[in-house]
C-alpha cells in the first residue's frame, strides 16, 4: 500500500522520541562525516602541519585503536543503563576530548613547537604539542566513533513505542525516515566542506600538496572542531529529553507481551474477517446501541476507533470496553448538527489518531431531520454530500464525511 506524504508528516510530528532521534542521529553523522572528511584532514596534516604522508596514516590507526574499548564500553553501557545512557555518555566524552584539540589548534603556528610532529630525521620526535592532540584527538576520535552508527539501532524503539502509542506497526516506514535523514545529512556534509574552503580564496579542494593558504587555520578550526561539536551539543540536548529509557522500553515490551494474546483472542471473535490493523476508524453516534457495536467490531479487526457522540460518559465506557480487550479508542463529544464542533473533532481525531481510512456515519438515525433522501459521491473529490441535510441548513453531516476524506487523501 502506498504511503502517503501526509502519513511521514503525522508520525514525525506525534512521536517526539522519533523527532530526537532525528536530530541526534543527524548530529553524530555530520560529525563524523565532516571530520573524517578528506579535503578536512588534507587541510589539517598537510597544509598545515606539512606533513600529511608522516600523519595522516598514524592519527587514524590511533583514531581506530581507540575506538575498540569504547565500543566494548558502549554495549556494556547499553546493557546496563540503556542506549540513551551510552549515547550521552560517550558523545560527552568527545566533546570534553574536542575541547582540548580546538584549544591546540588556535595554539598552532608554523615552524615552531606548536606544531604536530612524530618522525624526525633521527627517529622519534615527539613534542609537547603532539603528545597533547594525541590524547585528546585519540579519546575523542575513539567515542565519537563508536557512537556515531548508535541511533540506528534505536529507530527500532521508536517503531516500538509507535506501535505502543498508536497501534501501527510501521517499521519500515520509521526506517526510511531515519535513511531520509542520514543520507541529505551525508549530502549536507561534502557542500559545507567546499563552501568553507571558498571563503579562503581557493577554486578547488586542496590536496595534501597544495601550499597554506592564510585563513586555512580558520577553516580547519571550523570544520575539524567547532561544528562537529555544535552538532555533538546538539545531540546532547536533543537526547536530553528522549524518553525511552531502558526502563520505558521495558514497560513498553511489557504492555505489548500482555496485549498480544488479547489480540489473537479478538481477531478470533473478528466477525468482519479482515485484518483492520493501522487503520483508523470513524463512528458517530457510537453512544447508540447500533453504533457501539459497530465500534466493537473495527476494534476486534485491529482498527483505532474514534467514537463520536453527544454523550461522553457511554462514549468513555465503551472506549474503556474496547481498551480492556486489547483495542484503541477514544470517545470525543460531537454533535453532528453543529458544523464548528465536527470540524474541530476532526482535526483532534487526525492529532491524536491519525487520518480517517473508515467512517461510519451512525449518528442522527432516530432523528427525522438527519433522514435524507438524495446523496451522491464526488468520486474526484471522495467528498460525501447529502443534498437535503445541507439544503435544510442543520445537519452537517456531510461536513464530517468531507473533513476526513479530504485528510485520508494528504
Amino acid at each position: 500500500e502506498k504511503v502517503k506524504v501526509s502519513e511521514y508528516v503525522q508520525i514525525i510530528k506525534n512521536n517526539n522520541p522519533m523527532q530526537r532521534l532525528m536530530v541526534a542521529g543527524a548530529g553524530c553523522k555530520l560529525a563524523l562525516s565532516i571530520a573524517t572528511n578528506t579535503t578536512v584532514l588534507c587541510m589539517l596534516y598537510g597544509c598545515m602541519m606539512g606533513n600529511y604522508d608522516g600523519l595522516y596514516l598514524p592519527m587514524m590507526v590511533l583514531g581506530y585503536v581507540c575506538s575498540v574499548p569504547f565500543f566494548l564500553l558502549t554495549v556494556r553501557t547499553s546493557q546496563k543503563e540503556g542506549q540513551k545512557a551510552s549515547l550521552m555518555k560517550y558523545v560527552s566524552v568527545a566533546l570534553v576530548c574536542y575541547v582540548g584539540v580546538l584549544v591546540l589548534l588556535l595554539l598552532w603556528s608554523r615552524g615552531d613547537a606548536f606544531t604536530l610532529s612524530i618522525l624526525g630525521e633521527n627517529g622519534l620526535s615527539l613534542n609537547l604539542y603532539t603528545i597533547l592532540f594525541i590524547a585528546f584527538f585519540g579519546i575523542g576520535y575513539g567515542a565519537y566513533y563508536a557512537t556515531a552508527d548508535m541511533p540506528i539501532p534505536m529507530v527500532a524503539d521508536c517503531s516500538d513505542y509507535e506501535t505502543y502509542r498508536s497501534g501501527n506497526y510501521i517499521p519500515g516506514i520509521m526506517g526510511t525516515l531515519f535513511s531520509l535523514v542520514d543520507k541529505l545529512v551525508s549530502s549536507l556534509s561534502a557542500t559545507v566542506v567546499g563552501i568553507a574552503v571558498s571563503f579562503v580564496g581557493l577554486q578547488s579542494l586542496p590536496t595534501q600538496y597544495d601550499p597554506y593558504t592564510p585563513g586555512m587555520n580558520w577553516v580547519v578550526i571550523v570544520l575539524f572542531c567547532i561544528i562537529p561539536m555544535v552538532a555533538w551539543a546538539a545531540t546532547l540536548i536533543a537526547m536530553k529529553g528522549y524518553t525511552l529509557t531502558g526502563a520505558k522500553m521495558k514497560e513498553i515490551q511489557a504492555v505489548s507481551t500482555a496485549a498480544e494474546p488479547v489480540k489473537r483472542k479478538n481477531m478470533e471473535q473478528n466477525v468482519l474477517n479482515t485484518d483492520l490493523t493501522g487503520k483508523v476508524a470513524v463512528v458517530t453516534g457510537a453512544s447508540g446501541t447500533l453504533c457501539s457495536i459497530f465500534a466493537n467490531a473495527l476494534a476486534r479487526a485491529g482498527a483505532k476507533v474514534a467514537l463520536l457522540g453527544r454523550n461522553m460518559d457511554k462514549l468513555k465506557e465503551l472506549a474503556d470496553e474496547i481498551e480492556a480487550e486489547g483495542g484503541t479508542a477514544k470517545g470525543y463529544t460531537c454533535n453532528v448538527m453543529n458544523k464548528a464542533n465536527c470540524l474541530q473533532v476532526a482535526e483532534d481525531v487526525m492529532a491524536e489518531l491519525g487520518p480517517c481510512d473508515i467512517l461510519v456515519n451512525g449518528a442522527g438515525g432516530n432523528n427525522a431531520r438527519a433522514n435524507g433522501t438524495t446523496a451522491f459521491t464526488d468520486c474526484e473529490t471522495q467528498t460525501v454530500v447529502h443534498r437535503d441535510r445541507v439544503d435544510q441548513g442543520n445537519n452537517h453531516f456531510d461536513v464530517v464525511a468531507r473533513h476526513y476524506h479530504l485528510y485520508a487523501l494528504w
